[in-house]
């Protein structure tokens, strides 16, 4: 009996981190060259697709905000589908937002300007911007799955958007509170018998 008190107690603290947490997925497009792996790519089309935790805002300076993500990948047409190894995040500054290395003073890799007043925490329709290139070569290197991503300085268009909640990647609470039950009802059943 202590050992499914036990159980109940790992499951119940488990998923009262779900119901609180808001995922919200922030995704940049454009048309860049640069390497992948060692693999070069010219005027290729890609979309950064980044997942965070909308319970991570965190602040960098008294006009910057930012959350670090919890996955991140990137699709470039005709290379392939890679997952981010190096920590990103999305941040914005005094109507400056975009993807940058992890952390408080991560270095910026990708702009989109003028973005206008955005808090990180909402949806956001597609917008389409200046954006710029800058500091992948740096270090520390960005590491994906694919090896190290390097895009060549260069000002484009790019676009942005938020969505909060996408269901292609969590799990429903009640989905998850359901499997929970199930096991509960397994270990008690098991408790019984013994």
């Amino acid at each position: 009996m202590k050992t499914l008190k036990a159980v109940i107690a790992v499951l119940a603290i488990s998923f009262s981190g779900f119901a609180s947490a808001g995922v919200i997925e922030f995704e940049y497009t454009g048309t860049g060259s640069g390497s992948i792996g060692g693999q070069a790519f010219t005027d290729s089309f890609f979309t950064i697709t980044e997942y965070s935790n909308t319970d991570d805002l965190q602040s960098c300076s008294a006009t910057c905000r930012y959350i670090d993500a919890i996955s991140t990948t990137i699709t470039i047409d005709n290379i392939g589908v890679f997952d981010f190894v190096s920590g990103t995040r999305t941040f914005v500054n005094n109507g400056l937002l975009g993807l940058s290395r992890a952390g408080q003073s991560g270095l910026d890799l990708y702009y989109v300007f003028d973005i206008g007043s955005y808090d990180l925490l909402s949806p956001l329709d597609t917008v389409v911007k200046n954006v710029s290139f800058l500091q992948w070569d740096k270090t520390p290197i960005v590491i994906t799955s694919g090896g190290t991503l390097i895009f060549n300085d260069a000002d484009a268009t790019g676009t942005f958007q938020a969505r909060l909640n996408s269901p292609a990647t969590v799990t429903e609470p009640s989905t998850l509170a359901i499997f929970a039950f199930g096991l509960m009802g397994l270990a008690a059943r098991r408790f019984k018998k013994a």
